[in-house]
């Protein structure tokens, strides 16, 4: 997903983003505000990585971050915040503090964010992973809960 308001100054690093975000084979889903940006990622849940511009109308990058992670999905989706804002210890700490996992700033390269969504693919490769091992556990979780034995205890029976 790509939230970045339309701009003559933005228009290259949509287009920048556009590009890697198809040159990695993930379909492309637009958004122009924060508002509109928060809409399709409700309708479309499957949305795992989102590129997002840190100003935007109608509700900025950090805000629509904190409420992806507030709406409390089981599958990770890893942000990205782009910015024309400085480089800063205090930027970098308030996109932290809202949950952004990855900053960059522009004018934004093609190989850089290239190599980003690249580790935003494997985080979300790995947590699905994670998620999978313990959704496998989940049922000797319950069974161990009602009193039945463990599968990796070594004295078996009922406890």
């Amino acid at each position: 997903m790509l939230a970045d308001d339309i701009g003559r100054l933005n228009a290259v690093a949509r287009t920048v983003a556009r590009a890697a975000l198809q040159r990695l084979e993930h379909e492309v889903l637009e958004a122009r505000d924060g508002e509109s940006a928060w809409e399709i990622l409700r309708r479309h849940e499957e949305v795992r990585v989102i590129v997002s511009d840190w100003v935007m109308p109608q509700g900025d990058g950090l805000e629509l971050c904190r409420r992806v992670r507030g709406a409390g999905r089981p599958d990770y989706q890893y942000f990205i915040l782009v910015t024309g804002r400085d480089d800063s210890e205090e930027n970098r700490m308030a996109a932290a503090d809202a949950g952004v996992d990855d900053f960059l700033t522009k004018p934004l390269h093609l190989s850089e964010l290239w190599m980003r969504l690249r580790v935003a693919e494997q985080w979300v490769d790995r947590f699905g992973q994670v998620a999978g091992l313990a959704a496998a556990r989940e049922p000797a979780d319950r069974l161990r809960g009602a009193g039945f034995a463990d599968p990796d205890d070594e004295r078996g029976g009922l406890d």
